[in-house]
């Protein structure tokens, strides 16, 4: 396939077009004014965990040492051209470490609901692990399991004179677990009528849960705004300072 509709075969493309209803600019903006809020310096190191393209990262600014990881080889690669001084690498959320400690860690977009149930502690730990003292995590809850509704479509439409695609995403619910099946339909010059489909599973839980596993590995809640999707907030978990420790010490 040729011509510049026929990169959009990848759901990574994909992912990135579709979500263009996500004021990224906006949002990103909110983030930053309030890391500098919690007293992040300039020219510290903030890291997102699961970075997907690093659209958020991009949208920070460069007022900080920016990176970030992800499962996903061609997300990574994506993000490297957003943020081309970046550091970024190949990881899991639930087992992770910085080359040295950060002064923030962004858990954006819901990105801990990829984490299972049973590896959400260890998770919690590598975000309280990964900060300096002092350092704090921006974490946004995904959806609730009283709000996720299975079983109804959703429906994104790209519409331009060089590309067409319609994005269905099918909900179901297994168990404790979200199951969002995606099917793109995409054609354009050089790209005949191609059916891209991929899934997500995400682990359905209660913003007690999350914050009870954050309180356990060490952090303790330091504020919030609002949240990059509807209903939700953004809650920074700050590490103990060195004083702290001490104190914990003796």
């Amino acid at each position: 396939m040729t011509g510049p509709a026929a990169r959009f075969a990848d759901p990574v493309e994909l992912y990135d077009l579709c979500h263009q209803w996500v004021d990224h600019a906006r949002h990103g903006a909110r983030v930053a004014a309030f890391l500098r809020d919690l007293g992040v310096p300039v020219g510290g190191a903030v890291i997102e965990a699961a970075c997907g393209t690093g659209l958020w990262l991009a949208a920070l600014g460069p007022r900080w040492e920016r990176g970030g990881f992800d499962l996903h080889a061609s997300s990574l690669s994506r993000a490297r051209t957003r943020v081309p001084h970046g550091t970024f690498w190949q990881a899991d959320l639930a087992d992770w470490a910085p080359a040295a400690p950060v002064e923030a860690v962004l858990c954006l977009f819901g990105a801990l609901a990829y984490v299972p149930e049973a590896q959400l502690d260890a998770a919690a730990a590598c975000l309280a692990d990964a900060l300096a003292p002092g350092g704090v995590a921006l974490v946004e809850p995904w959806v609730r399991p009283d709000e996720f509704v299975a079983g109804q479509p959703q429906q994104v439409v790209v519409d331009t004179p060089w590309l067409k695609v319609c994005r269905q995403v099918l909900p179901r619910r297994e168990g404790d677990q979200a199951v969002l099946a995606f099917h793109h339909l995409v054609s354009g010059p050089g790209l005949p009528p191609t059916l891209v489909r991929s899934e997500d599973r995400l682990w359905l839980r209660d913003d007690a849960r999350l914050a009870a596993a954050l309180t356990h590995a060490g952090l303790r809640e330091a504020g919030a705004i609002e949240g990059t999707m509807p209903g939700r907030q953004i809650t920074a978990w700050r590490a103990r300072s060195s004083a702290d420790r001490v104190g914990s010490i003796g």
